[in-house]
């Protein structure tokens, strides 16, 4: 069941296409793909498709709703959602427009970077820098009426580039936490243990990283060196 209220302006761009046996045995094809310029009032409401959708906001932002899960997608954020359980998803409240690229794409491929796309199963924003995403939407939509082995290629490509982007993104905040974790917990045995004899072996026991890169790390969070 799909429910929506359309309120976008005319210049927005919704294209289908049926995907070919050759498609379908592909690890990434599109089913759908646009761009919104949506205003205050958008909305849609789904409660199974068999697909995933990936969004890209330009503008304002939106709200994105699923098992109880509920974000803020904001300008230069993408997010990928499993639209095989309810969802919905709306200009945010407070916000003027929600201007956003979205496609609806599948595939084996797709499934296998789920994982990564997922941490800890909840909805997950990511930041990308730059125009690359943009740039990739445009190659999607540039290809699809096209139907030939070519664009079945370059529209695999795309959408393989668009989700590399975010799990790369994803890992890369992922390690930065963790590193961060373990300076901070150096920083916090130094404090305990400050009237001790303490050496840097002491201090990398633990660390599971190379010395320069511990003192690299321990001077860019904590201003100073051990």
């Amino acid at each position: 069941m799909l429910t929506y209220n359309m309120d976008v302006t005319p210049e927005s761009v919704w294209k289908r296409t049926t995907p070919s046996e050759a498609e379908l045995a592909q690890p990434y094809y599109c089913t759908e793909a646009g761009v919104f310029y949506a205003q205050q009032h958008f909305s849609t409401a789904r409660t199974d498709k068999e697909s995933y959708i990936l969004f890209y906001t330009l503008r304002g932002a939106g709200l994105i709703e699923q098992d109880g899960n509920h974000v803020i997608l904001s300008t230069g954020q993408a997010l990928l959602l499993n639209c095989r359980t309810p969802q919905s998803y709306c200009t945010a409240p407070g916000q003027s427009c929600w201007h956003h690229y979205w496609v609806h794409l599948d595939g084996v491929g797709v499934a296998a970077m789920e994982p990564l796309l997922f941490p800890g199963k909840k909805l997950t924003p990511v930041q990308i820098t730059g125009a690359k995403m943009q740039e990739l939407f445009e190659t999607i939509l540039g290809q699809m009426e096209r139907g030939n082995v070519d664009s079945m290629v370059q529209t695999g490509l795309a959408l393989h580039g668009m989700l590399a982007l975010c799990a790369q993104t994803i890992l890369a905040e992922a390690e930065t936490t963790s590193a961060r974790q373990v300076i901070l917990q150096a920083a916090e045995i130094l404090r305990k243990n400050y009237q001790k004899e303490l050496s840097l072996a002491d201090l990398l026991a633990d660390a599971h990283m190379s010395k320069s890169y511990f003192l690299r790390l321990f001077r860019r969070y904590m201003g100073t060196t051990p």
